[in-house]
């Protein structure tokens, strides 16, 4: 009987859950259909970057797979925009670079954002981040 009961409420629940990936896929894929401007950054809010971040962190395979726009890679952002992986524009971006290096990755379901959460509450300033930090104390 217990076990009927769980196969049932698992059921429930998964079912839930796929629908609800698939309401989302179709929900963003017309939402960034209607939104594109060919510039990303004229949609983008923080916001709207967070609920990407999250929505690729429980469906991001599916938007990958599905070639849907709001699908995310693994990427180099700094202060919303991706940097190009290659030397100049690194140089041009990171031109105080020093020889110490932080790599930051955020969990599942964030984005870069992550690094300066709360950071008025707690600095008195929006933009402090965790690397700031880093680079001021550290250098």
């Amino acid at each position: 009987m217990v076990g009927a009961m769980h196969h049932a409420i698992a059921r429930t629940v998964y079912a839930t859950i796929r629908t609800a990936v698939a309401m989302c896929s179709t929900a963003t894929s017309v939402t960034a259909a209607v939104a594109r401007t060919g510039d990303a950054s004229a949609t983008s809010s923080e916001r709207g970057d967070a609920i990407v971040a999250a929505v690729n962190g429980f469906a991001g395979d599916r938007l990958a797979r599905t070639g849907n726009p709001l699908a995310t890679t693994m990427a180099i952002v700094l202060r919303g925009r991706t940097v190009a992986l290659d030397r100049r524009s690194l140089d041009a971006v990171f031109s105080d670079a020093s020889p110490r290096l932080a790599v930051f990755i955020h969990g599942l379901a964030g984005n870069e954002d992550w690094w300066r959460r709360d950071a008025h509450r707690h600095y008195g300033d929006a933009e402090v981040t965790y690397g700031s930090r880093l680079h001021d104390d550290l250098g």
